[in-house]
């Protein structure tokens, strides 16, 4: 089912793999934000914590940086 939910943009959060907002699949018509997050934090304050470690496993293989 899509999330139906505003999905994060931040390609460079440290968190974003285990982040719902950001490893959900998006739905056809997805909306996106970018959340406020400072530099320095791991996460902002809309983080949302996965839900299935093989989301988290099959995203974190597809957005690692060479």
């Amino acid at each position: 089912m899509p999330p139906d939910i505003e999905m994060c943009s931040d390609s460079d959060c440290p968190s974003r793999v285990k982040c719902y907002r950001f490893a959900a699949k998006p739905s056809e018509n997805q909306s996106y934000m970018d959340f406020d997050r400072r530099t320095w934090d791991d996460r902002c304050e809309s983080y949302v914590e996965s839900i299935s470690k093989s989301q988290v496993r099959r995203l974190d293989a597809q957005t690692r940086k060479p």
